[in-house]
């Protein structure tokens, strides 16, 4: 960690990694994830408060978990994917890249702009390209381009290139009133409506712009 000034934050290095559309990764995510429901995995204190539910659910109807979070409040067996696309997500929790025994989804040539002389061991990196460009959200085999870094972003261009059956969220609690990640999630989710066809449901509690079910209902 002494290599990384982690307290620093630069909006402007996502941009300058890799422009604004030419980032391509070199991992093919098209059909990855094929037919199957994808469920992903957020922060929001509601993981903790469902926790026993949502582990009844993945034992049952058994989706592909994507978790955004390395320390994810969900153990790490029922987690099949990890991802992240947010900068200071990577400069917190990059030292903890190598312990992982579950592919790892990012974009590569951002974590080494991320990194810069700081060399780590990844087991199974799966690279992602990346970009950034106001009001857009496009989807390709290759890179993804969304208006702003989140990393539910990213999944959810990686579960729609993969041709998922569905798309599940637990942990997206949302904030309150006019917070601004509030506003810039909802807009995202409304970029991503507008041009994949893929379902998407909360099943624990969100005040996002989804729609609501329930950890607890049953499948048709």
């Amino acid at each position: 960690m002494s290599t990384i000034d982690t307290s620093h934050y630069d909006k402007e290095l996502l941009l300058s990694a890799h422009g604004n559309t030419n980032n391509k990764g070199s991992w093919n995510a098209k059909n990855w994830c094929l037919d199957k429901e994808v469920l992903i995995l957020g922060s929001g204190k509601s993981i903790q408060i469902y926790q026993e539910a949502i582990i009844q659910y993945i034992k049952l109807y058994k989706p592909l978990v994507i978790s955004l979070n390395i320390q994810s409040k969900l153990p790490s067996k029922f987690i099949d994917i990890y991802t992240s696309s947010s900068e200071s997500k990577m400069l917190e929790e990059y030292v903890l890249y190598e312990r992982l025994t579950k592919p790892l989804i990012i974009s590569n040539r951002l974590l080494g702009k991320v990194l810069k002389n700081t060399t780590i061991n990844i087991k199974k990196l799966w690279d992602y390209g990346l970009n950034i460009s106001p009001n857009t959200f496009i989807i390709k085999k290759s890179e993804c381009t969304l208006p702003y870094e989140l990393s539910f972003g990213y999944a959810l261009a990686l579960a729609s290139i993969g041709n998922a059956s569905s798309i599940s969220l637990v942990g997206f609690d949302g904030y309150k009133g006019g917070d601004d990640r509030q506003v810039r999630t909802n807009e995202l989710i409304d970029l991503y409506k507008n041009q994949s066809t893929q379902p998407i449901i909360a099943l624990t509690p969100s005040d996002y712009n989804i729609n609501q079910g329930s950890i607890y209902a049953n499948k048709l």
